[in-house]
């Protein structure tokens, strides 16, 4: 008999949205005007949102000290800088942006283009770190990757923060298994294109499931062409 795996699943039917003529923010965690009580941080995750931009709109996100930010663009590329003196840089599909904050900050984003109606969609994640001694104000590294349906998931071990980020494509009915790095670690699977099953959970385009206490998670697509990223980090379930 198989045993059953701990786990919680994030509907993407519940997450918190707002929306304007400008843009569109799907989130999956509390945050601002959106508070439940089923959607509080998750271990060191603070932030996983989906946001789509009309062209030319700016965003900007306060930023807390110990924080480390992901921005993945899957539609469309991104301009984005840290305070109001930094340098504005391009991001583009297929490179992941992991930076460090050691300090409060402000982070900027924006479509670069100027017809209104080209819309960009992104990923913005946010988790809590240990700051090192003598760290600078911001680190950051900008992280290329292939996405090619059938191939094995591409893995990132993000710096020495204990966490790890992987992205795939999968063909129809293609498993994969999700080796842990270690036991004591719980992993974030959030569906970007397609349907999955992930241990007996069917995750939809926007849902994402947490898993944890487990040495491996199988992953299955059940359409063609199915995207999913994950991030494993470190957890302490609270028995």
């Amino acid at each position: 008999m198989a045993l059953e795996v701990s786990g919680k699943i994030f509907l993407h039917d519940q997450h918190g949205l707002t929306q304007s003529a400008t843009h569109r923010q799907l989130k999956v965690f509390n945050g601002g005007s959106f508070q439940v009580s089923f959607r509080k941080p998750f271990g060191p995750l603070t932030r996983l949102d989906e946001e789509t931009l009309a062209g030319q709109t700016i965003r900007h996100f306060d930023v807390t000290a110990g924080t480390a930010t992901l921005l993945l663009p899957v539609a469309g590329p991104l301009i984005w800088r840290v305070g109001s003196e930094g340098i504005s840089q391009l991001l583009i599909s297929g490179n992941l942006l992991f930076l460090q904050h050691s300090e409060d900050s402000v982070l900027e984003i924006k479509n670069p283009y100027s017809e209104v109606e080209t819309l960009i969609n992104f990923i913005h994640i946010s988790f809590q770190i240990n700051l090192k001694p003598e760290m600078p104000s911001l680190e950051s590294s900008i992280i290329p990757f292939v996405l090619e349906a059938g191939k094995p998931m591409t893995l990132i071990q993000l710096a020495d923060t204990g966490c790890r980020f992987g992205i795939g494509k999968l063909a129809g009915k293609q498993s994969e298994d999700y080796f842990m790095t270690n036991r004591e670690h719980a992993v974030m699977i959030y569906s970007l294109q397609g349907a999955f099953d992930i241990e007996g959970r069917l995750l939809h385009p926007s849902d994402a499931l947490m898993l944890w206490d487990l040495p491996s998670a199988d992953i299955e697509a059940l359409s063609n062409n199915a995207i999913c990223f994950t991030l494993e980090f470190p957890y302490k379930h609270d028995t």
